[in-house]
């Protein structure tokens, strides 16, 4: 998490959606919700996002990768 965040400049939108999309599939491969919460809590505040925004879209990504559709 802490290479990706400092791969992208974080100091504007772009650069925090941009962060969070290149995260957001390594936590699909978190083996429980407890790790993952903790994992998105600790990104939002990293990136003073709010926790249920990065929230949401991880679930967006996990529903898709239920479905069998490709995970960018």
């Amino acid at each position: 998490m802490q290479y990706v965040i400092s791969q992208n400049n974080v100091s504007n939108l772009a650069g925090k959606v941009e962060a969070v999309s290149n995260i957001l599939p390594f936590l699909l491969e978190c083996k429980n919700e407890i790790e993952v919460a903790q994992h998105i809590k600790t990104l939002a505040q990293r990136l003073t996002i709010d926790e249920g925004l990065i929230m949401s879209e991880y679930r967006k990504l996990s529903r898709k990768n239920d479905r069998g559709e490709a995970v960018v």
